[in-house]
Order: structure tokens, then sequence, then C-alpha cells
């Protein structure tokens, strides 16, 4: 690579000593048949020594600047690749779960306290677990010390009580339909993240660390990557080190 600079370097070095040349040699009185050959070699030399220097330019900077920034965007596509990032979301209320819930075959999520989920897909959830499928919810306890340390941080506690409201009718549901598949259980944790995993699907949804409202992005994983294997087993300890019990 060294040699192939330096001999770049030499042929710019002779295409400009030529358009020097033959500017110089141009500047003399040449003239034949009443054309002026002076002024066109002239000519021929400035274009000469202005192409090598603009291509000069060109290789040595310019090009050398796309290269990198290509090398930069190829690698940091690579990288991105492989960590198991497949799709982002602007808004994790814009993935429509219905399709996905109705193709699996069991599910676990897992939020800090929002009972849209279950909200939202209840028909669904209800529909897979008839079907034989298994659901595991987790959801934090409305006792836990991070609930309550929320509450005095000033996080909205009307809006936690409606959501804990929406969650224990749904447990209600679930108990008077006697179905068995389906768990909800309420833990002591620190939760980072909100979570559905569905078969061979890990939707991970964000977390704001302030009490504003706000749009929460989202990403989709692929299965056997490193932050699948991160998250899975995240979510597995959960599932096995609590009781999934509706308490």
């Amino acid at each position: 690579m060294k040699e192939l600079k330096q001999s770049q370097h030499v042929i710019a070095l002779i295409f400009l000593c030529v358009g020097l040349i033959l500017i110089i040699v141009g500047q003399s009185d040449i003239e034949y048949w009443k054309i002026d050959f002076g002024r066109m070699l002239s000519n021929v030399g400035a274009f000469v020594a202005m192409v090598t220097v603009i291509s000069w330019l060109h290789d040595n900077y310019t090009r050398s600047k796309m290269q990198s920034d290509l090398f930069e965007t190829i690698s940091g596509s690579k990288s991105l690749y492989e960590s198991g990032m497949a799709e982002f979301f602007v808004d994790s209320k814009d993935i429509n779960f219905k399709e996905i819930i109705k193709d699996s075959k069991d599910i676990q999520i897992m939020f800090s306290y929002n009972s849209r989920f279950l909200v939202d897909y209840e028909n669904e959830i209800v529909e897979l677990a008839k079907r034989g499928g298994t659901i595991y919810c987790t959801f934090l306890s409305q006792q836990s010390k991070t609930i309550n340390l929320m509450k005095e941080l000033g996080w909205d506690k009307s809006s936690m009580v409606a959501n804990y409201n929406k969650i224990v009718r749904a447990i209600d549901i679930v108990n008077s339909a006697r179905i068995d598949s389906i768990n909800i259980c309420f833990v002591e944790a620190m939760p980072k993240y909100g979570a559905v995993k569905a078969d061979n699907l890990l939707f991970i949804i964000f977390n704001t660390s302030s009490n504003k409202r706000q749009a929460v992005p989202a990403i989709r994983i692929r299965p056997r990557t490193p932050l699948w294997d991160f998250f899975s087993a995240d979510l597995e300890r959960l599932r096995t080190e609590h009781l999934y019990n509706g308490k």
C-alpha cells in the first residue's frame, strides 16, 4: 500500500511537470497555418496541471476521508448486526402484538406497572391460553420499595393506582375463567426495561429515568445473539425465582 501511494505521487509529479513545461513552451510565439500553437500548448499544459493537482488532492484528502467514513459505517453496521438488534421503533405503541400472539405458543412479558399489554390484548391472550399456550406476566409489586421510591420522587400516583387496578381486574378475569396457563406475578425487583418475548421474537421497551411522559422507543432482538442471550437470561431468572401466583 505504501509503495502504491509513492508510485501515485511520482505519476502526479510527472504529469504536473509535463503541464508546466507545456505552459512554458506555449509562451513562445509558435504559429503555423494561422494557428496559434503556443496558446494551444499553454492551455493544454494548464489543463493537465490543474487536473493533476485536483486529482492529487482528491486521492490524498477527499478519498481518504470517504474511505474512512465508509469503513466506520461498515464496521458500525457489522457490530450493530452482530449484537442482535433487528428493528427499531420510535414509539413502542406502534408495535401491534395481535398477530404475534396469534402465531405464538408461549408469551412472557415484564413491565413495571404498565397494564396496557394485558388490556389491549386480553382476548388474544385468553385465546392463546385456550390453545395450550403459556403466558407469564411479571409486574412490580405495588408495595415494592421501587414503587414507593418512584412515588416519593414525583411519579404520577393516580396513574400507578389506575394501572394496578386494571392488572387486578385482568387477574380476576383469569381466575374466573380458571385458566391455569396464564401466570401473573408481582415481584420485588428493579426493572430497567419492559419486555415482550414470544417464541423467537423479543421486544425490549425502554423506560424513562424521569417522571416526564413521552414516547418510549423499543427494539426487536434477533435470536441467538448476545442481546437475546442477555435479556432472555434476565427474564428467565425472574420467571424461575418467583412464584407466579397473582399475589
